[in-house]
């Protein structure tokens, strides 16, 4: 790795969505209650400057863009692109082994929420994270994150109560406990505040999940997992709180050394005060990712 300092990290999916979503999160608007074929395609470059046995420093540039079939549905096809720079230091903590990183981040959204038929730019992002991974023992790792985001909204109709512009924190940990030498349990917790300008786009929201991954057949893996959050908008002109559950599977085998196949499937049922935002939906997908050094 310190030979070849990129790696190119590619990603092709193709997902059946029962019922696009505005927003994936669900924080903004409601379920469009269209279903579709949708392409994802991941693009992402990588550069080590510096790789160390205690130091790294590798800047990337990744590309997410999503595809819907459907023109009805384009509108929530969102084109993410993030440079990111995270710089970790890897030492000891005591007795336990520490990895510490630190990642500066610029994000740029495009979307065509009106259906206009050319994406713009919709929000632009800055923002600072904090991950800590401990060993605690040979059979328990511990990760910690902490984020502070600020969202520039774009949109036109980001104003008065609707305005979109945030501060946002996020605290997440997830706790990876090895059963044996082969299967493991992670079970995680995440507290994330959303200190919007508009009144109607301030919320809070705890999250809680548990994910089991163990060996299948021939080098490959599966994993199943129960996901649960909460979210509150406290302040708005009409009071609403999210309950949202998601059952999730998935399959993954490393084909050769440069290419791995897998397939996702989800199903999510979402209660909320405001009728247009409850929705349940399922979620198909299959993809492979490609990579490669030089």
């Amino acid at each position: 790795m310190r030979e070849n300092k990129f790696t190119l990290t590619s990603t092709l999916g193709l997902m059946y969505d029962s019922n696009v979503l505005l927003s994936p999160d669900g924080s903004t608007s409601s379920a469009t209650n269209i279903s579709d074929a949708r392409l994802v395609t991941v693009f992402d470059l990588q550069y080590r400057p510096i790789f160390s046995e205690k130091h790294e420093w590798s800047p990337h540039l990744t590309a997410n863009l999503t595809n819907s079939s459907k023109n009805t549905a384009a509108s929530a096809d969102p084109f993410i692109y993030t440079l990111a720079a995270p710089y970790t230091y890897k030492g000891m903590l005591g007795k336990k082994s520490l990895r510490q990183t630190l990642t500066p981040g610029y994000e740029l959204l495009y979307l065509d929420p009106y259906a206009t038929g050319t994406k713009v730019r919709e929000q632009v992002s800055m923002y600072l994270a904090s991950d800590t991974m401990l060993v605690m023992t040979p059979t328990w790792i511990s990760t910690y994150t902490l984020e502070y985001r600020n969202d520039d909204s774009t949109d036109v109709a980001s104003l008065g109560d609707g305005d979109m512009d945030a501060k946002k924190i996020t605290f997440r940990t997830t706790q990876i406990k090895m059963l044996d030498k082969k299967s493991m349990l992670m079970p995680m917790l995440a507290y994330a505040v959303n200190a919007a300008k508009g009144k109607d786009k301030k919320y809070s929201r705890y999250d809680l999940g548990v994910t089991y991954a163990a060996p299948f057949w021939n080098d490959s893996t599966w994993n199943a997992g129960l996901a649960y959050y909460n979210q509150k908008y406290p302040d708005a002109t009409t009071k609403r709180t999210d309950s949202n559950y998601t059952l999730s599977a998935g399959f993954n085998k490393p084909v050769r050394e440069w290419v791995s196949w897998g397939v996702t499937g989800t199903y999510t049922k979402n209660n909320s005060d405001i009728s247009s935002n409850s929705y349940t939906k399922y979620m198909v997908m299959t993809n492979a990712t490609f990579t490669t050094n030089f």
